[in-house]
């Protein structure tokens, strides 16, 4: 039986990202035969993203999670000032026997996107406790992505079911967001499956539907009121319509659908916020980040009567 050369497919994952941002090389190698591949290698040539040539790894380093399982991986940083636009890398694989495969993929570099001039909701996940649930609890997670810290003191967090009108399932807010910063708010549970959230800011029994619903973070305690408040409450921060069935969401259409074992992201680790839910966010495994350092809360007061 003649000799056979390896064969390998090559990917980056994200493989569209900003200027500073990092990205995994992967190149799954199916060995030759006859006889089969021994001492395989594999290297990127990265230079169309300026990074030049990359060894990958197969050995549980360096971003490869499985050692020996044939899939070699590198970790790469897209530098700064980079031009936006579709670059395309090649890798190359060798072995012991002489032969050779090699391959491409795309990286794609995006332009920046529009500055932001607040907090943000950059992750919802709704499937806490579910069945199959990653998580044993809901969480949203808040971004800010501007260049000054704000107070969230006498903040909220409301849901409202798909179509509902009704929103005092609330959770109130506090501390204080700086710049970059990712502050996770833990909300409540469908079960006993899943993994316990990381040390969260915020926490609470807000239970979020997995799948739909509606999300806003408003910068007082007052309930908001009617099936579609965003474009008439000025105090809406920011609003998450997603799931095919909610009546509700900025721009032109709903974020994409969560699940018990997926969360909505908002793009670019939380950067990108062009009012358009179906554009700004896109689904992802679970990823509950917390950068904001936990700081004890004072009493919080949603409503105060009158006295008589």
């Amino acid at each position: 039986t003649p000799p056979t050369n390896p064969t390998a497919v090559g990917a980056a994952t994200p493989n569209s990202l900003l200027n500073g941002q990092s990205t995994k090389i992967t190149v799954t190698v199916t060995p030759g035969q006859f006889p089969t591949s021994t001492n395989l290698g594999v290297t990127a040539d990265l230079s169309p993203i300026g990074n030049g040539l990359a060894q990958l790894f197969d050995n549980g380093t360096n971003g490869d999670l499985v050692a020996d399982d044939n899939i070699f991986t590198a970790i790469t940083t897209i530098p700064a000032n980079l031009t936006p636009g579709p670059r395309t890398c090649s890798f190359s694989v060798g072995d012991a026997q002489g032969r050779t495969a090699g391959g491409t993929f795309v990286i794609t570099v995006q332009a920046p996107p529009p500055p932001v001039d607040h907090v943000v909701i950059s992750q919802v996940y709704g499937g806490g406790g579910n069945s199959g649930a990653t998580y044993q609890n809901d969480y949203v997670e808040l971004y800010n992505p501007t260049v000054v810290p704000f107070n969230l003191a006498g903040w909220s967090l409301q849901y409202a079911s798909a179509t509902g009108s009704t929103w005092t399932n609330k959770q109130p807010l506090g501390g204080t967001i700086a710049p970059g910063e990712y502050l996770l708010v833990g909300l409540g549970s469908g079960g006993a499956n899943g993994i316990a959230l990381p040390a969260v800011n915020i926490s609470g029994d807000l239970n979020l539907s997995a799948t739909t619903g509606k999300v806003a973070l408003v910068n007082n305690s007052i309930n908001l009121s009617g099936a579609c408040p965003v474009s008439v409450d000025p105090d809406i921060v920011d609003f998450v319509g997603y799931g095919s069935s909610a009546s509700c969401f900025e721009g032109g259409a709903v974020a994409p659908a969560p699940s018990n074992t997926t969360a909505t992201f908002r793009k670019f680790n939380g950067l990108q916020d062009t009012n358009q839910n179906g554009s700004d966010f896109e689904v992802g495994t679970p990823d509950p980040r917390r950068t904001a350092p936990i700081v004890e809360l004072g009493a919080w007061v949603s409503t105060t009567e009158p006295i008589l």
